[in-house]
């Protein structure tokens, strides 16, 4: 579970030992995170990469300017886009 303090939000990752019955998400549903530093963001990738997850091409080229997209085994995907977020 992730969330920051005095917030209303949050996201929790949760598995099952069997698996989803859902179907995979599209190729364009993402969540992004927005990482100002692009030397953080090579860390993230390279470890990443040593686990056996590598760069995906992502289907909207806006999300390759000046970001990393990487799609986990059951199809989902992140972004780390170089930047400090929207309204910044």
């Amino acid at each position: 579970m992730i969330g920051l303090p005095d917030s209303s939000y949050h996201l929790e990752f949760t598995q099952h030992k069997d698996g989803s019955p859902c179907p995979a998400p599209s190729k364009d549903n993402l969540l992004v995170f927005y990482i100002p530093e692009r030397k953080t963001i090579e860390e993230i990738t390279d470890r990443l990469k040593g686990m056996g997850y590598e760069p995906a091409s992502p289907e909207n080229p806006y999300w390759e300017k000046s970001g990393v997209t990487i799609e986990d085994p059951d199809g989902w995907r992140i972004v780390l886009m170089n930047s400090p977020g929207i309204g910044n």
